[in-house]
């Protein structure tokens, strides 16, 4: 079978490339042709709100900041998680929006793959490609442990996402707080499933030149809020 993931991996982000090579290397594993659909996107226009501008102006003004002081090792950063990917990733030519609908004829099966992927708490997030809306076929159309981030979804575009996510085949989300939604949504649970980096096993991992070290007794504990129960 000839299987398209939409997902994202172009971000220089650990968790954001390994799942993506993950869900691609289980499927190759299991006999299926697959690609990481390398959308691009577009521009998309913001509501101009005076919150929007102001909050646009403090992430360029950030981004400015740290590329000027950083360039040089966020440029050889670049360079070698994009160097990893075409290694050891099979990926379409570059797409954008409008041409996402010229993929169907090409593939047997879309699946939306993990991350945060379905974060919509806001319109101005909301990415309706990242739910397959480019796909007609709804028996061609799956889920595999994407992610809202969140709890909850903007009221807004609640009914859009509705209407996405009904026409999928097979639905499943990586966290419980995922699957409440769409219940809520629709009236149906789906699956809730591992992340795709725990499908492969270390052999697996290895062979894609990934590897673990172990330093004292120590761990490292990466996370957005600080977690005093742990």
């Amino acid at each position: 079978m000839k299987i398209a993931i939409m997902t994202w991996f172009h971000y220089i982000n650990y968790g954001t490339v390994l799942q993506a090579y993950a869900l691609q290397r289980y499927l190759r594993d299991q006999g299926h042709e697959v690609y990481l659909i390398n959308y691009v996107g577009e521009d998309k226009k913001s509501s101009m709100n005076l919150k929007n501008i102001i909050e646009r102006i403090k992430r360029k003004a950030k981004n400015t900041v740290i590329n000027a002081r950083y360039s040089e090792s966020l440029s050889i950063r670049k360079k070698t998680f994009h160097d990893w990917l075409i290694a050891n990733c099979n990926l379409t030519q570059p797409l954008k929006n409008s041409d996402l609908c010229n993929l169907e004829k090409e593939f047997d099966l879309f699946i939306c793959g993990s991350d945060q992927i379905w974060h919509a708490s806001t319109a101005e997030l909301f990415e309706k490609e990242y739910f397959l809306d480019f796909v007609k076929d709804t028996s061609k159309k799956v889920s595999y442990a994407p992610s809202f981030g969140q709890s909850y979804i903007c009221k807004s575009i609640e009914p859009q996402v509705k209407k996405l996510i009904s026409d999928f085949r097979m639905l499943s989300v990586r966290e419980e707080t995922g699957a409440e939604i769409i219940k809520n949504l629709t009236g149906k649970k789906p699956y809730v499933v591992a992340d795709p980096v725990l499908l492969l096993d270390t052999e697996k991992w290895r062979g894609g030149g990934v590897y673990a070290y172990r330093v004292s007794i120590y761990f490292l504990l990466f996370s957005w809020r600080t977690c005093f129960a742990i």
